[in-house]
């Protein structure tokens, strides 16, 4: 073989050894370079999901779960079933400057305080020189007659009429052995009690039995006396 034919061979060779050089990646239209609305598009934040709470119950304050004498402390006056009037309510504010003398004739004779105080206030107010129209005078109301029984010579003195008073209704109270009979004695006079067997049939003595029973409850449970 001739040299020229050897040279030929040997590029041929060459050319065929050597690999193609490779492609360039083709370049992005402008449609395919230009991102689509649903790969712009912002995901919207997943909310948290919370267990339902139970609802709350409003708070009802009820009248009988409150302190109504730390609101009003002449509240049991309501026991009465009717409003005061303003000079009747400014004269409630004087019990509480007979409070000594109530807990003296307590002390006395034995009496709750508060049902002394129950009948100080249904018979005069807590007025000291109330006048009934009958002749009953002072605090508790005694008649002359029975003012002259328990040696009380002045029954506008506050702390003479009150244990006088006080003396009379333990009286009675030891004589029937029942309060309401007691205080229908103390009204009506220990005679009317036993001809009627019991409470006589006075309008004003049943009345007067009921505010005392009435108003002594509710300053039994209030802060005391």
């Amino acid at each position: 073989m001739s040299k020229a034919a050897l040279l030929a061979l040997s590029l041929l060779l060459i050319g065929c050894s050597t690999t193609a050089p490779p492609r360039a990646a083709p370049t992005p239209t402008a449609a395919a370079a230009a991102p689509t609305k649903a790969q712009t598009k912002v995901a919207a934040p997943v909310k948290e999901i919370r267990a339902p709470t139970a609802a709350r119950k409003p708070q009802v304050r009820r009248l009988d779960s409150m302190d109504v004498y730390a609101l009003a402390p002449s509240a049991y006056l309501l026991a009465y079933g009717h409003m005061l009037k303003a000079s009747q309510y400014l004269r409630t504010q004087h019990l509480t400057q007979l409070t000594p003398h109530i807990r003296k004739a307590s002390v006395a004779t034995g009496l709750d305080p508060a049902l002394i105080a129950a009948v100080i206030m249904v018979e005069s107010g807590a007025v000291r020189d109330a006048v009934s129209k009958k002749g009953a005078q002072g605090l508790m109301q005694l008649m002359p007659t029975t003012a002259q029984e328990l040696e009380l010579s002045d029954p506008f003195d506050p702390e003479a009429n009150i244990m006088a008073g006080s003396t009379y209704l333990k009286r009675q109270l030891t004589r029937f052995g029942r309060l309401d009979l007691a205080l229908a004695a103390y009204n009506a006079g220990p005679q009317a009690v036993v001809r009627a067997h019991g409470i006589p049939a006075y309008a004003q003595t049943q009345d007067f039995v009921r505010k005392v029973l009435s108003a002594y409850a509710q300053l039994k449970a209030g802060p005391g006396l």
